[in-house]
């Protein structure tokens, strides 16, 4: 994703959908944007959403590798 060209609101937008979006699948490329291009304000979001898709490994794994490199670039 290039952060040149990107929204202004789009971390908040992806938070959204991280918290709200019901379909894993949705959820997994919203964190994949996050990744990208999330800060600190994501973190609270990715880690909602390990609980609440707790029964997908994939999205657990997914958030926790987000929180890890958002830490890291911080």
């Amino acid at each position: 994703m290039c952060s040149v060209l990107r929204h202004a609101k789009v971390e908040q937008w992806l938070i959204g959908v991280v918290d709200r979006d019901e379909h894993v699948n949705v959820v997994a490329a919203a964190i994949e944007a996050l990744v990208e291009i999330g800060g600190a304000g994501a973190r609270g979001a990715l880690s909602r959403a390990a609980d609440r898709f707790s029964h997908e490994p994939f999205i657990v794994f997914s958030a926790e590798s987000a929180l890890h490199h958002i830490s890291s670039r911080a």
